[in-house]
């Protein structure tokens, strides 16, 4: 049976966890409140956009800085070829998904700025599901 208190391991995941959950589940917020804000009160999308900026970047930092705290604490020998390859390919997805929100924060154009978000959104869902995979 394990100890009932949280240790610094525990900390770390709950961290990564949570920043990952407030970067990815903001993302699906956004998407579904903006098309209601668009026709409702167009005029404050804008500072909304930025005030869900100023929280979703920062985790968005700290889901990567906890990331690769985590990687610290693995034995890379311990694992497999495909682990360190999904590792990889959930890397490429992480850094996809955070490219293309800044291409959707920093462009003036519609489709780019939709296709941002869809990415960003996409690929977030992917690594995701690849850190589960790699955690099991």
């Amino acid at each position: 049976m394990r100890n009932a208190q949280i240790d610094g391991e525990d900390f770390r995941i709950i961290l990564h966890v949570l920043s990952v959950s407030v970067w990815l589940g903001g993302q699906i917020v956004m998407g579904a409140i903006v098309p209601m804000i668009r026709k409702t009160n167009p005029e404050a999308l804008s500072a909304i956009s930025r005030g869900f900026a100023r929280i979703a970047w920062p985790f968005f930092g700290l889901a990567v800085f906890t990331g690769i705290w985590n990687l610290t604490a693995i034995d890379s020998s311990a694992t497999t070829i495909g682990w360190q390859a999904l590792l990889g390919i959930k890397m490429l997805f992480v850094l996809l998904a955070g490219g293309a929100a800044l291409i959707h924060q920093n462009t003036s154009k519609p489709p780019v700025a939709a296709a941002g978000a869809v990415i960003a959104l996409s690929s977030s869902l992917v690594a995701l599901c690849m850190g589960v995979a790699l955690s099991a």
